[in-house]
């Protein structure tokens, strides 16, 4: 089956053609503001390099959050409309379900084998942690194979410190660095590098692995920051 995958909750926006979970064609661009404008262009020449058209495509994957809520809608919204267009299934992606698939990629080759033992042990743990805005991150553990080992938890960096059990992680994600700032003294932190085609390769997979599904919902990890005036909801409730 062919997939088109999308990422758009960061700065940085991703795109992927993929076959049963194999990419094809990717695109990864740096710019918050030009996701709405280039996502679609971007689609037509991935779908052109990997030799395929919109009538080949069978379903829609996208990260639905928790990330920029700008990003989000514009995903969802996108998402929606090949949905509808093309009459197929879409795939709703968790953006630290991503980070973390991609992290047991990252991890070094010659201690792949060691990390499954403690992986089965529940010894090795990868940490992803996710910028959310407003000096919050949302955080999740991983296993060596990708699997998630904890819930989901956000809050500020204090929050996240005082939830974190005393161990080592190695660490992941566009929160990453703010944890590694905070120097959290009963925790020990290893920074993992992870690419660009680590993170394609993560969506190609997790959408070939879900469930057929014909509703997306996003992912807010909070509410909406913004509110409507004091006077427009007076007016709402005595018009």
């Amino acid at each position: 089956m062919t997939h088109i995958i999308f990422d758009l909750v960061s700065n940085t926006g991703r795109l992927a053609i993929a076959k049963n979970g194999q990419l094809l064609a990717s695109r990864v661009w740096e710019n918050e503001r030009s996701h709405a404008e280039f996502l679609v262009q971007h689609i037509d020449d991935c779908l052109g390099e990997a030799g395929k058209t919109y009538a080949d495509v069978q379903r829609v994957g996208l990260v639905n959050g928790p990330g920029s809520f700008t990003g989000v809608r514009i995903a969802v919204s996108c998402a929606k409309a090949l949905h509808l267009a093309l009459g197929v299934s879409v795939a709703t992606i968790n953006t630290l379900a991503q980070w973390g698939l991609a992290g047991a990629l990252t991890v070094p080759s010659p201690v792949i084998e060691e990390d499954a033992r403690k992986a089965d042990e529940g010894e090795l743990k990868i940490l992803i942690a996710q910028d959310v805005r407003r000096a919050e991150l949302a955080v999740q553990c991983f296993n060596a194979c990708g699997n998630a080992i904890s819930a989901i938890f956000h809050g500020t960096l204090a929050n996240i410190a005082a939830q974190l059990p005393h161990g080592t992680y190695t660490l992941a994600g566009s929160g990453a660095q703010a944890l590694l700032n905070a120097q959290l003294p009963h925790i020990i932190l290893q920074p993992l590098q992870v690419s660009d085609e680590a993170l394609s390769w993560a969506l190609a997979q997790l959408t070939a692995r879900a469930q057929p599904s014909h509703t997306i919902e996003p992912f807010y990890i909070r509410g909406a920051d913004a509110q409507l005036p004091k006077n427009m909801l007076e007016f709402a409730v005595n018009p």
